[in-house]
């Protein structure tokens, strides 16, 4: 399609006072005006000609197979060079639902085009087209052409943070009890080794017969024992969809829960997985080892994202009835206010009678931005009153939690991988599953 440009519109509006001559000077003087009248359609007729066809651009496509969650990707154009190029391009990528673009429009010549694309959501997100728009060489028109490209793109939780940040963890000294190097002398309840005393060392862990028979004084090393079941249940439903920083709670739990599996395998517990909302969707029954860390990524990639109401009475219910050995149960889960989160702390404390119930809540730090944010209209004082009440229900909900005796965890997604893993080593450590 062409139209005229901005600069066809100037050159009509400039030549208003030639169409006004015959009115002026009498009749004689409208050849002038036909004259330019006719120069500036020739003008046109010759932009028309040489403005750059369609036909003529030839791209190369690549786009990212694969995506993660809240990571960025590049789609590459590459522009085969016309034999009439035009003065200026301009380049927008149509995309589907669920699929931002960092670059909305990029102002280039033919050259090879980067478009930064950052998914919202796990599943399958579609790259529809391009719509290309150039001026002729004149400038006074442009064409605009849509070009179908229909690429879709799957959509997989961030399994390269995942990666960085187990790496990061297992460099440190202080990680992996009982399955590193290092050890808790006086602490776990695993016999590990036998070494010789020093100063310093818990005279209760002295081995008088080892010590007789090797004529020196030895201490007992324990570990932390290993082997626990770890439990990973992700709430799916209604009020885990919504986004924060971009990115939905229930993308921040799936990251959050496949770090602490990987790290839960390398340090030897058993991990299974289970996700729900009106009710339990999928179970994978603990496993050890390494090996089981694929199963889990392809568990956390099926989860939907569910509009349908937690129901946290029968969800608990089918847990405690699919696992009944005592583990650690790591629920990843939301709540609006202390009215909606009753029902839930009924229920909280009937696994945590069974289970070590560790609580892992994402807090969305828009709402303190919100609150502390400085009051310039009435507006802002209502929202910032609303927020701070949001956020001293959700203090209040989780001193009831940590009265009834249940570990808690309400971070900010940025931080909420380090305190998660922090403190299931700390509960590894203190054997608090046992």
């Amino acid at each position: 399609m062409i139209q005229p440009t901005r600069a066809t519109l100037l050159w009509l509006l400039g030549g208003l006072p030639l169409a006004l001559l015959p009115i002026a000077f009498g009749p004689g003087s409208w050849t002038i005006w036909l004259v330019s009248a006719l120069a500036f359609a020739l003008w046109l007729t010759v932009e028309a000609f040489l403005i750059l066809s369609p036909r003529a651009l030839k791209l190369d496509v690549s786009t990212p197979e694969i995506l993660y969650v809240g990571r960025s990707g590049e789609a590459r154009i590459a522009i085969r060079h016309p034999t009439r190029p035009g003065r200026r391009f301009e380049w927008v990528l149509e995309l589907g639902d669920n699929l931002e673009e960092v670059t909305p429009l990029v102002r280039r010549d033919l050259e090879p085009l980067v478009f930064t694309l950052r998914p919202t959501r796990r599943g399958e997100v579609e790259v529809k087209a391009l719509w290309a728009r150039w001026n002729g060489p004149f400038g006074l028109l442009q064409r605009t052409r849509r070009i179908a490209l229909d690429r879709t793109i799957a959509v997989l939780p961030d399994i390269r943070t995942v990666r960085e940040e187990a790496l990061r963890i297992e460099t440190q000294r202080t990680v992996l009890v009982g399955q590193r190097v290092q050890r808790f002398l006086g602490e776990g309840s695993e016999f590990e080794s036998l070494k010789e005393y020093q100063p310093g060392y818990d005279p209760r862990g002295l081995d008088w017969k080892a010590t007789a028979r090797h004529r020196k004084l030895l201490v007992r090393e324990f570990q932390a024992e290993r082997n626990h079941p770890v439990i990973i249940a992700i709430d799916s439903g209604h009020l885990m969809r919504e986004p924060i920083r971009g990115i939905a709670k229930l993308d921040h739990a799936v990251n959050a829960a496949l770090l602490l599996s990987y790290i839960a395998l390398k340090s030897g517990d058993r991990v299974g997985m289970v996700s729900f909302d009106s009710k339990v969707r999928q179970s994978l029954p603990p496993k050890r080892g390494i090996a089981t860390f694929p199963r889990i990524q392809s568990h956390c990639a099926r989860i939907e994202y569910s509009d349908r109401e937690t129901n946290f009475t029968l969800s608990i219910a089918q847990i405690s009835q699919k696992f009944r050995r005592r583990a650690l149960v790591v629920l990843f889960t939301d709540f609006v206010d202390s009215i909606t989160a009753e029902l839930m702390l009924e229920n909280m404390k009937s696994i945590s009678r069974r289970h070590l119930l560790l609580f892992v809540g994402i807090q969305d730090s828009g709402l303190l931005e919100v609150r502390d944010a400085e009051p310039r209209s009435e507006l802002a004082i209502h929202r910032a009153v609303v927020a701070n009440d949001l956020l001293r229900e959700r203090t209040g909900v989780f001193r009831e939690l940590r009265r009834r005796g249940i570990q808690c965890i309400d971070s900010p997604p940025e931080q909420l991988t380090n305190a998660l893993i922090a403190r299931y080593l700390r509960i590894r450590q203190r054997e608090m599953v046992g």
